[in-house]
């Protein structure tokens, strides 16, 4: 990925493809291939920096935003030592980002219930 730093308790120097990395930003480069290809919408499936990129990206060309919901990465935090404070900074984020979209599709409604009732989303 370009444009993208590993997050630490998920890298492994000596073998990246174990690693994850979230994305900061959209190159010009990926602008200029997203350009050439010339989408008629866009699917959003990680709410990360880049995800701003593309909103902007995608709010400049006109081209609607979707996206999906895969997992319930703020909840995570609960269960990793230390990281529990990173729960709402992370909802809110989250928030921010698939209140931007024309759909959220989710996969059960269960997930749809949370999403409305316990973090706010309003579609």
């Amino acid at each position: 990925m370009d444009n993208s730093l590993p997050l630490p308790f998920q890298s492994d120097p000596n073998d990246p493809s174990a690693s994850y990395h979230v994305g900061i930003s959209l190159s010009q480069n990926i602008q200029d291939e997203m350009d050439a290809f010339q989408p008629n919408i866009i699917h959003i499936t990680a709410p990360d920096f880049t995800s701003l990129h593309v909103h902007n990206y995608a709010r400049k060309r006109q081209i609607p935003l979707m996206g999906t919901y895969h997992s319930n990465i703020p909840e995570y935090m609960l269960f990793v030592p230390g990281m529990s404070w990173v729960k709402p900074i992370l909802e809110t984020f989250f928030r921010h980002i698939y209140n931007f979209l024309f759909r959220l599709y989710v996969p059960t409604p269960f997930i749809r219930n949370m999403l409305v009732e316990e973090q706010g989303m309003d579609r």
